[in-house]
């Protein structure tokens, strides 16, 4: 089962990396491979269940950052600098908050032989001393899922961007946490739309997708400053692992063609739907455990499914 998961995500990944296809056309090709072969979530070792196109969007969005600041360094070390500026923005995790914003002595990505001094390294251009990249990645900068990015820092010239003040981040994270909760929510509606024979039930759960789907797009215009809706987040899968598509609606519960507000077309007889993973499925976590404390690595994290289902 390891080799199935392995090649899957090896090969997609490849496909990505040369610009061929993108990351939603990526997580698509992915979850139908593993759905065509019978796997539909990951069962980690504490029973907690991830639905598998939320798994396959941690896991290449994780490899795609990795290569990206991989490429970044391999740049700035060409142009002889060492020192990095790591992005920040509001609503990132716990786990980032203490790190981002900063510069650092990049000793990960590329062979650095300078001067140290515990956490901290003395730039070989500049000549004075910033935190090691090292230190920040051992305390959780990078890990899976993570939307930093690493900027070139150069002593002078770059602007160090004002913190983000901590109340600020914290109440953005709580919103897309609760858009979040809400997306799953509007998954496993489809999910029970597409499961259920009894029509009665159908016309029930149509009814309430419908709801839901309008609350999301009300919090979502509520909030329009710091969210924004993301429909490849709303969408379920077949057991052939297509894009479900929805039954067209009827005169009974009539639908726009457009969301007004956000001026993006809101599916209606294309909705993408799934019947059956589990709907007590979970989608993969930001704050993760720490790597070890080896100096000079890149302790991605990448969970390995313990058992599939």
């Amino acid at each position: 089962m390891d080799d199935v998961y392995r090649t899957t995500l090896n090969k997609v990944q490849l496909m990505m990396g040369t610009g061929s296809i993108t990351l939603n056309e990526a997580i698509d090709l992915a979850t139908r491979d593993f759905l065509d072969k019978g796997i539909n979530c990951i069962v980690y070792a504490d029973g907690r269940r991830v639905n598998i196109a939320d798994y396959v969007r941690m896991a290449l969005r994780t490899t795609s950052t990795r290569a990206t600041l991989q490429g970044a360094a391999k740049r700035f070390a060409e142009l002889g600098y060492d020192t990095v500026l790591i992005s920040q923005y509001g609503g990132c995790s716990k786990t980032c908050e203490p790190w981002q914003g900063k510069v650092y002595i990049d000793d990960v990505f590329t062979v650095w032989n300078g001067e140290r001094s515990g956490d901290f390294g003395k730039s070989n251009y500049c000549d004075k001393w910033f935190m090691l990249l090292s230190v920040a990645i051992r305390g959780g900068l990078f890990h899976p899922n993570c939307r930093h990015t690493m900027g070139q820092y150069i002593e002078g010239l770059t602007k160090i961007p004002q913190p983000i003040p901590a109340e600020k981040i914290r109440e953005q994270r709580e919103l897309e946490e609760k858009q979040r909760a809400m997306e799953r929510k509007i998954r496993a509606l489809k999910r029970k739309v597409e499961g259920t024979q009894d029509e009665k039930k159908v016309k029930e759960y149509k009814r309430k997708l419908r709801e839901e789907q309008g609350k999301l797009r009300e919090f979502i215009k509520e909030h329009d400053d710091v969210l924004r809706r993301d429909y490849s987040r709303e969408k379920i899968y077949s057991g052939k692992g297509e894009p479900k598509q929805t039954a067209p609606r009827t005169e009974e519960a009539p639908v726009k063609a457009t969301d007004t507000e956000s001026k993006n077309p809101v599916p209606t007889n294309k909705e993408p739907n799934i019947p059956q993973p589990d709907n007590n499925v979970s989608e993969p976590e930001n704050n993760v455990s720490k790597p070890d404390n080896n100096e000079n690595t890149m302790n991605f994290v990448r969970p390995e499914p313990v058992k599939t289902v």
